[in-house]
């Protein structure tokens, strides 16, 4: 599930897409915009992924930064 949602994240940041239907494992639809602006990952390996590719839209941390 969670590679699902990371290899989904990076194709919406790497192609510019339009708005479509996407229907996930437990039958909700979603539609998702033409640019994703903001993401928040489900995970730590998701939040590094968009923080690679682009850090602006990355609107948080799933979990508290270690200090």
């Amino acid at each position: 599930m969670r590679f699902f949602a990371i290899f989904l994240t990076a194709l919406a940041l790497a192609f510019p897409a339009h708005a479509r239907s996407v229907t996930d494992s437990a039958g909700r639809v979603v539609t998702v915009p033409d640019t994703v602006n903001t993401v928040f990952a489900a995970g730590p390996p998701a939040s590094v992924l968009v923080y690679v590719l682009k850090p602006e839209a990355l609107t948080g941390w799933p979990r508290a930064l270690p200090l």
